[in-house]
């Protein structure tokens, strides 16, 4: 049996990693729209596989409770200040 800690830290971490799959896809979506033929169909396409993924990992994680879905959407803030982070410093800001 869990605890109610070791419950939520799992979902936070789900969180971060489902975030990092996410914006890791965005990122690859528009450098390779910016090469594409079609580059509204790429947009478009990779938003709903990946609002769905996560959508549906987000649900998975907080199936049992809504405060693991919350920290799970806590986990995928934090990823969100990490891809930002690591985008401004590949692009010379920060």
């Amino acid at each position: 049996m869990s605890s109610p800690v070791t419950d939520i830290l799992a979902a936070v971490l789900a969180g971060l990693a489902m975030g990092g799959v996410y914006f890791a896809a965005l990122w690859w979506t528009v450098c390779r729209s910016a090469r594409a033929r079609r580059p509204a169909a790429w947009l478009i396409g990779s938003y709903l596989v990946r609002v769905t993924l996560l959508a549906g990992g987000i649900l998975l994680v907080g199936i049992r409770d809504w405060r693991h879905a919350l920290a799970c959407l806590v986990g995928l803030a934090g990823a969100r200040v990490l891809a930002c982070r690591r985008v401004g410093a590949a692009a010379g800001g920060e």
